[in-house]
């Protein structure tokens, strides 16, 4: 959401909407979510090929969630 100053007209006031704030804490709960799968993921962290394949698997399903949600 966006607001001009009532004072200055070359300046406004950026907040988020309840929409946006929602889909902050979703976004958050979602990074956490994944974080603790692959914090349990041995593998990913003993082999670098297998830790850039799952970083890429995460970046798929992050844009995933935020297209289809």
């Amino acid at each position: 959401m966006q607001k001009r100053s009532d004072h200055d007209k070359r300046s406004a006031k950026v907040s988020l909407t309840e929409k946006g704030e929602e889909l902050c804490r979703k976004l958050v709960e979602f990074n956490e979510a994944q974080a603790k799968r692959l914090n349990g993921d041995k593998e990913a962290t003993e082999k670098p090929s297998t830790a850039i394949d799952v970083s890429r698997n995460l970046e798929n399903r992050f844009s995933e969630y935020l297209n289809y949600g």
